[in-house]
């Protein structure tokens, strides 16, 4: 979803989600496989100034800081299918990530996190 998105709130609400799945996944395997993830997206974060990040209207503040301690644990996964699969999306949510330059306020594709199932 979030690749079919050309908005920087994609970004924004992308790397909200993965940092929740790594905040609060006991297990160091997954929090390896989404540090990669996040820290695919890390560089465009910052470059967008993105400093601060909301997971849901009333709840603490991600910070910038936070986003790159998730990053920093970024570890390969001894299950060879899964450090391909997360290769292959690191790299595009790189490459998808570098071209997103339009700051939107619209829900766009990947609709906001705080969003109901």
């Amino acid at each position: 979803m979030a690749l079919a998105s050309n908005e920087t709130n994609a970004l924004r609400e992308l790397a909200v989600r993965l940092f929740s799945i790594w905040e609060n996944d006991p297990q160091p395997r997954v929090k390896g496989c989404i540090g990669k993830l996040i820290k695919a997206i890390l560089p465009d974060l910052q470059r967008l100034g993105y400093t601060e990040f909301m997971p849901d209207f009333g709840q603490r503040l991600i910070e910038f800081n936070d986003m790159k301690e998730a990053a920093d644990s970024a570890s390969p996964h001894p299950d060879g299918y899964f450090e391909q699969l997360v290769a292959d999306r690191s790299a595009r949510l790189t490459q998808w990530a570098h071209g997103l330059t339009t700051l939107s306020t619209s829900e766009g594709r990947l609709a906001p996190a705080s969003a109901p199932l």
